[in-house]
C-alpha cells in the first residue's frame, strides 16, 4: 500500500468523508502489514513473479489434501494454470490471482514514460 500511499497523498480529497477514508485505508493496511507475518502474504508480484513462500503453503496444503504432487513445479503450474487441475476444482483461486495482479499493476507508481513498474 505504500505505493497507493504515496500516489494519494496529493489528490484533492473534496469531503471530509474521502479524506477520512483514505486515512481508514492506510491504518488498516499497515496494522494487517504489521500483524500478519511476510511468508502468510499471497501474491507479491511486486516483489517478484516467482511462487511466494505464501502461495507454496497454500497450494502444498490444497496438494497433500488432494493428493496432488507438491514439488515446486508442480505447485508453480498450478497456480499458473499451466496444469489445470487445481484451478479447475478451485476457480476462484485463478480469479483471486488475477484480481490481484491487476489491482498491483494499476497502482504501481507510473514511470516517466507512463507505464506501469513492475
Amino acid at each position: 500500500m505504500r505505493h497507493f500511499e504515496r500516489e494519494s497523498e496529493r489528490c484533492q480529497l473534496y469531503t471530509p468523508e474521502l479524506a477520512v477514508a483514505r486515512t481508514q485505508l492506510l491504518d488498516y493496511f499497515g496494522d494487517l502489514q504489521r500483524a500478519a507475518p511476510a511468508e502468510n502474504r499471497l501474491f507479491r508480484f511486486e516483489r517478484s513473479m516467482e511462487l511466494g513462500v505464501g502461495e507454496g503453503r497454500l497450494l502444498s496444503q490444497l496438494a497433500t489434501q488432494l493428493g496432488f504432487a507438491k514439488d515446486e513445479a508442480s505447485l508453480g503450474a498450478f497456480l499458473s494454470g499451466q496444469d489445470s487441475a487445481m484451478v479447475d476444482l478451485f476457480p476462484e483461486l485463478a480469479t483471486f490471482r488475477d484480481v490481484v495482479f491487476m489491482l498491483k499493476a494499476e497502482t504501481e507508481p507510473r514511470s516517466s514514460r507512463g507505464r506501469a513498474e513492475m
